[in-house]
């Protein structure tokens, strides 16, 4: 949801459409003054103020506690829907109650190689 980045984000009144505002990110705007982080306003979704404090360098050096919750949540989704990797032969997948998604039971493991490259780059 869009509101759990409230803190971190400052809703502008100009529509992005019909029923979204602009934002801005505060880091950016206390850096480089609001005139220019206007420059880089996007609209208030979810997955757009993601992308943005994935990849805001202002972001990561003002709250890097938060950057590795953003990259927790992530590793959650993907352990949760393993999306993109299922065999063929495993016994334990079942269909959950969105059509659309497979789901595995949790189990706990270590971040895999491609895991640690991904949060090496965010973190970049």
């Amino acid at each position: 949801m869009a509101s759990n980045y409230k803190p971190f984000i400052e809703i502008l009144p100009e529509k992005a459409d019909a029923w979204r505002n602009y934002c801005i990110c505060n880091a950016c705007k206390e850096v480089e003054g609001r005139s220019n982080a206007i420059l880089k306003k996007f609209p208030n979704k979810t997955e757009r103020i993601r992308t943005h404090l994935k990849k805001c360098q202002y972001f990561k050096n003002k709250f890097p506690e938060y950057l590795m919750i953003l990259y927790r949540f992530y590793v959650l989704l993907k352990n949760l829907f393993c999306i993109g990797n299922l065999s063929t032969n495993s016994s334990n997948i079942t269909i959950g109650l969105l059509d659309s998604f497979v789901t595995r039971p949790l189990a706990a493991h270590a971040l895999s190689k491609s895991e640690e490259v991904i949060f090496e780059r965010l973190m970049i």
